[in-house]
């Protein structure tokens, strides 16, 4: 028995750590790898794939997918202002949390990424509804809190590429669980291009805020804008593809909470193997499973 294996497993073969089931987040520790969680009889072995997309709840990836549609269609319709309600409904069923037990990073990532999400979603909506009632409301801010009315433009720039960075970040996290590397790719592709188009946006923001007119600074931007250009077509490929993988994924999740309802359970007469007692510090293995057999 190697050493990872020693840290995996007991003398008989159990997990000897708490490990969660991708389905129900059950504890699955006690049990043999080639068993089946007692609780919903999904089997071991699709916990230790790595949280695949298929082993999880269907009704989740469908609140997935949904959002990605939302977000997919609407896109090109955010110039129109209700179209944005749509879109931060996609954005919440995207960030919608697995229904089963998740630690605690991975909850404050999510947590983090949702936050970005509505804040950077709901300033853009109010810009675009105050813009639509009155025209010249970016005057109207310039001359309020004395900024240039270029800065405006670079604040909600900025906000658009936090937005687009948030929601590649949660394809990402998606794309990990599959098979596709073209989603993989264009996620990389994304969070890259969004994050050089933030630092390219502030650096120019902030040349033009405190005015220091250094040539170097002045282009950066129009390399922004650029850059936010290709992230927005990047974007709407990556919601695409995301979508055809995130409907395949259904199917497949389906299917297999399928095969795990038609199992009836254990043949008539089938006992559990117990699990072992917790030896105490001074046992040797041999003796707990001694016992183990024995109480059996």
């Amino acid at each position: 028995m190697t050493a990872r294996q020693q840290r995996l497993y007991d003398a008989d073969g159990r997990l000897r750590s708490d490990l969660f089931c991708v389905c129900c987040g059950h504890n699955l520790r006690g049990l043999l790898p080639s068993a089946v969680c007692t609780e919903c009889a999904t089997p071991i072995r699709w916990t230790f794939r790595g949280s695949h997309l298929y082993a999880n709840d269907p009704r989740w990836v469908n609140r997935v997918r949904s959002g990605v549609a939302c977000m997919a269609l609407t896109l090109p319709w955010l110039w129109f202002p209700p179209a944005w309600l749509v879109f931060g409904l996609g954005l919440w069923r995207l960030s919608s949390p697995r229904p089963v037990r998740q630690r605690a990073r991975e909850v404050g990532l999510l947590a983090g990424l949702r936050v970005t999400l509505i804040g950077g979603t709901s300033l853009l909506l109010v810009y675009l509804v105050y813009e639509a009632w009155d025209p010249n409301v970016r005057l109207y801010i310039s001359l309020r809190f004395g900024l240039p009315v270029e800065w405006i433009w670079c604040a909600l720039s900025i906000s658009w590429a936090a937005v687009q960075l948030a929601a590649t970040a949660l394809i990402y996290r998606l794309a990990g669980r599959t098979d596709s590397g073209l989603l993989r790719t264009l996620c990389k592709w994304g969070l890259c291009g969004n994050a050089l188009a933030i630092m390219l946006l502030a650096s120019w923001g902030v040349n033009t805020t405190a005015n220091l007119q250094l040539e170097p600074l002045e282009i950066l931007g129009g390399l922004g804008g650029l850059v936010v250009v290709f992230a927005l077509v990047n974007f709407w490929a990556t919601l695409f593809v995301a979508w055809r993988v995130l409907d395949r994924a259904e199917i497949q999740a389906r299917r297999s909470r399928e095969e795990v309802k038609a199992w009836r359970g254990p043949p008539p007469g089938y006992r559990w193997a117990p699990r072992p007692p917790a030896s105490s510090p001074g046992a040797s293995p041999a003796s707990g499973r001694d016992e183990g057999s024995g109480g059996s």
